[in-house]
Formats: structure tokens, C-alpha cells, sequence
């Protein structure tokens, strides 16, 4: 009599099931132990007294171009109008993001045209009131990079 082939994976034996739970267990420690499989930022493991010490460090980045048109509605470019609309604007952002004042600038295109006078107005009261959020001005650093790259640094 011919046995008919199953299809799909082999049964496996129950030693083989006990191996590869043994060395699934294993490899979960080894990773615990190196302080991998973290979720919260980035992790640094270091030696300290013949223990890993295991730091666990959250990272923020810092939004340059927002996607998409701008979630809340600018009514003016006056200075109080720019900030209620700040106010509201920094509070649609990712999870470990800041915006900056590029980003913010950039929302500024959906209701002005970029060469008109009020758009360069708005601009002007946004510069003015993003210190009062605490909201970094990204375009020095942004600068620097651009001349380091000019002179072959980078």
C-alpha cells in the first residue's frame, strides 16, 4: 500500500520541538542581555563593573517640510493671528518631532503667494513669534552644513 505525501511543513519530533524552544530561549536572553529589542529610542549598552549597564536614550527630530496642506486655517497676518495659528500648528506633528520654523514657514505658502507682499509680512511676524513658543530656526545650522559640503569638508 501506498502512504499519500502530506503537503506543507513536516510534523517535527518532540526533541526537535525541545532544541529549537531551547535555542529560541537562548537567543531572547542573549538579546535581553545586550540590551536589543528596545522600543524607546535608541539603546547603548555599556561595560561597567562586569554588568551591562543599559541606557536608554529617546532621540527627537526635527520637522523641516510638513506633508500635506496645513491642518488648521490662517485668518490674517498680523502678528496675533500668526501666533494663535502657531499655537495650534505646533500640535500636529509625530510622535519624537518638533517643528521648526522652516516647517511652519512652509504651511505659510498654503494661504499666501510666496512673492506677495503679505506673505512676506506673515513671514516676518512668524520670525518674531516663534521665539515665544520656543521653536528652533533651523537655517543656521542648515547653513553651515551647506558651506562645509562647498568647501569638500563633507
Amino acid at each position: 500500500m501506498k502512504i499519500p505525501k502530506k503537503r506543507g511543513r513536516p510534523r517535527l519530533s518532540n526533541e526537535e520541538k525541545a532544541r529549537r524552544k531551547t535555542e529560541r530561549e537562548a537567543a531572547k536572553k542573549a538579546a535581553a542581555d545586550a540590551g536589543l529589542g528596545k522600543s524607546l529610542g535608541d539603546v547603548i549598552a555599556t561595560q561597567k563593573k562586569g554588568k551591562n549597564k543599559i541606557e536608554i536614550k529617546t532621540t527627537t527630530s526635527f520637522l523641516l517640510t510638513p506633508a500635506g496642506r496645513c491642518p488648521v486655517e490662517l485668518h490674517g497676518f498680523d502678528k496675533e493671528a500668526i501666533a494663535i495659528w502657531v499655537s495650534h500648528v505646533r500640535n500636529f506633528k509625530s510622535k519624537n518631532t518638533q517643528h521648526t520654523f522652516q516647517s511652519i514657514r512652509y504651511w505659510l505658502r498654503d494661504f499666501f503667494y510666496i512673492n506677495s507682499k503679505e506673505y512676506k509680512i506673515a513671514e516676518a511676524n512668524l520670525k518674531e513669534v516663534i521665539s515665544e513658543f520656543d521653536i528652533i530656526n533651523y537655517e543656521p545650522f542648515l547653513k553651515k552644513k551647506y558651506d562645509a559640503v562647498k568647501r569638500g569638508i563633507i
